[in-house]
């Protein structure tokens, strides 16, 4: 797992950005991934995968952002 820093500066864009380009650092490591598999979401259910999220939890999401970098922004 990598961590995607948040800053208090960020928008919801610029977090968004920044962690897809962590995905795509992690697909492009994906071999030392598997030679050292770790998991911190085990416990998650899985679901089927989405190309966008539904538009009232997009609204929510966007309505509770500042307070999101208020307090794990650096």
């Amino acid at each position: 797992m990598i961590p995607t820093e948040v800053y208090l500066t960020d928008s919801l864009i610029t977090l968004a950005r920044r962690h897809y380009e962590n995905e795509i650092d992690c697909l492009s490591r994906w071999d030392e991934f598997l030679a050292a598999p770790e998991n911190d979401f085990k416990s998650i259910e899985a679901e089927e995968p989405r190309m966008r999220m539904p538009l009232d939890k997009e609204r929510e999401l966007v309505r509770i952002f500042p307070a999101y970098t208020e307090r794990y922004g650096v």
